[in-house]
């Protein structure tokens, strides 16, 4: 059961938000990305002023945001103006900001979406790509919590606690799962930006799984459109991985999200 309660970690980082603020607490999370993740991450956003809706003395009021902001904490009122078909996001990121609603968010979703600012431009073109890529910024989430905190990572493994249980499920278990038998390095290749578009990386990405003894691993976004893309790549995953130990493996959360033994 997960519990809607605190804990005492998450007590402690915000402790540590009110003494160094959301700024340096930020600074401290993308160094943390580049020292487990990615050691070249760069963020391809550009920010620019922008308008959004706050609260001042009950009223509604647009203020211009500073492009030096690069991460603000909205009320849950705030958020549902500025963002109402995410009204019930615990964070978001957008133009190169990380927005957080207030009260619902923690560390893990710090994480989250402070990968996303390291994440090819490209996605924001593509929205057939969404849960693919949320799914995939979660599971780098989850790795990144197991290098650097490992109660978090433990709780965002097990759903200990509702604010930072692991999103985007069926992906993130696929990505996890995906690990044991090919290395998290091409699926951090075809995340983070670097230069090459999106097909380069993608062409480059499933050559790496030919090489890799894998030579019938096909193409997800070809063909078969009519069936979901999560589905088209459960069914290669098993195709070439054997059907009963991929499934086994990709049900059981234990064991899929077990970072000590995926592939580096």
């Amino acid at each position: 059961m997960i519990n809607l309660g605190d804990c005492d970690t998450r007590r402690g980082f915000f402790e540590t938000v009110r003494a160094n603020g959301l700024e340096n607490v930020l600074d401290r999370t993308l160094e943390r990305i580049r020292i487990h993740l990615n050691p070249d991450a760069i963020s391809p956003y550009i920010r620019s002023h922008r308008l959004i809706q706050t609260e001042n003395n009950g009223s509604r009021t647009s203020t211009f945001l500073n492009p030096d902001r690069r991460i603000i904490e909205l009320s849950s009122l705030e958020f549902q103006w500025n963002f109402p078909r995410n009204a019930l996001n615990r964070g978001l990121f957008q133009g190169g900001v990380i927005f957080l609603r207030r009260d619902h968010w923690c560390k893990k979703t710090l994480c989250h979406e402070s990968v996303h600012s390291f994440q090819n431009i490209e996605f924001d073109t593509k929205p057939e790509l969404r849960l693919f890529v949320e799914g995939l910024t979660e599971f780098l989430t989850g790795c990144l919590l197991y290098e650097d905190c490992n109660y978090c990572y433990n709780a965002w493994k097990q759903g200990t606690y509702s604010y930072c249980t692991f999103t985007y499920v069926q992906w993130t278990r696929m990505f996890g799962a995906f690990c044991h038998y090919l290395p998290l390095s091409l699926l951090k290749t075809l995340y983070f930006q670097d230069g090459q578009s999106w097909d380069e990386k993608y062409n480059v990405f499933l050559d790496e799984i030919h090489k890799s003894g894998f030579p019938k691993f096909g193409d997800i976004f070809t063909g078969k459109k009519k069936i979901p893309l999560e589905l088209r790549f459960l069914q290669e995953c098993e195709k070439n991985f054997g059907k009963g130990q991929f499934r086994n493996l990709y049900r059981s959360k234990v064991r899929c999200l077990d970072f000590s033994n995926i592939i580096k």
